[in-house]
């Protein structure tokens, strides 16, 4: 059966989502969702950032996070330590 996932961010209410999870065969093309035709995507980049950039002010309170929005394939943090 299909995979329900969460597409809210925490100002929203919890709207389920439904996930295949179905096996593709080799004449079928597997399209990944882009910046461009997805919000939720650009959501979840959007809050995996900061969420990344909590864990490590958590792990090394001395790092500063300087830089780091989400990118056409993800999300990046520079982080300035004074080491």
């Amino acid at each position: 059966p299909p995979a329900l996932l969460s597409t809210a961010t925490p100002q929203e209410e919890i709207t389920p989502a439904v996930v295949s999870t179905k096996v593709a065969t080799e004449e079928e093309v597997i399209r990944l969702p882009t910046n461009e035709d997805s919000e939720e995507l650009l959501k979840i980049r959007h809050t995996t950032a900061h969420v990344m950039a909590m864990a490590v002010q958590e792990l090394f309170p001395q790092v500063q996070v300087t830089i780091g929005p989400w990118i056409d394939n993800g999300f990046y943090y520079d982080f300035f330590t004074p080491e």
